[in-house]
């Protein structure tokens, strides 16, 4: 939330912070729009890209709804996609670096969370296959796998509006 405790706490260690849907594509224009905007006003190139946009619906896979699914994987995977192609003409003129947050349900999938590992075994193949398509260009990808976190984020803090 552009409001909230977490933006608030960003904006005190002079970060900027822009609203931003990853499920919209006019969202991610706009956002995009500021960043090049900030950038060239201020003569500042972008070094660094971090994808980290997720949501986690815990849940058997037959328990879960359509909605609740699609969410998961336009959030986790295709939100992440959306972000790096607009934001790709800067990412190659600056030689931006691109990290994307995966999670250890990656490569260890768990029961309750079926969904959720599935767009983070996604996003690790597709961090993949950009890697390779963007060594060319000098640019280089980075999946990470932090350690778990849960009470470090606020992944969980939305669970009882699935159910």
């Amino acid at each position: 939330q552009i409001d909230g405790p977490g933006a608030k706490q960003l904006e005190n260690e002079n970060v900027l912070v822009y609203p931003l849907d990853v499920t919209k594509i006019k969202s991610v224009e706009n956002f995009v729009n500021s960043v090049r905007t900030i950038l060239t006003q201020n003569n500042l190139v972008l070094r660094c890209l971090i994808n980290n946009a997720a949501i986690m619906i815990f849940g058997e896979f037959e328990w879960q709804t359509d909605e609740q699914i699609r969410n998961q994987v336009e959030v986790n995977l295709l939100g992440t996609m959306r972000i790096t192609q607009e934001l790709m003409p800067m990412i190659r003129a600056h030689f931006t670096r691109i990290i994307v947050i995966s999670s250890h349900c990656n490569i260890q999938p768990i029961p309750g969370v079926a969904a959720y590992s599935g767009t983070k075994a996604a996003l690790n193949a597709w961090a993949t296959a950009i890697r390779m398509e963007l060594k060319k260009y000098g640019i280089k990808v980075v999946c990470l796998i932090p350690g778990s976190f849960v009470n470090e984020s606020n992944i969980l803090t939305r669970q009882v509006e699935h159910f």
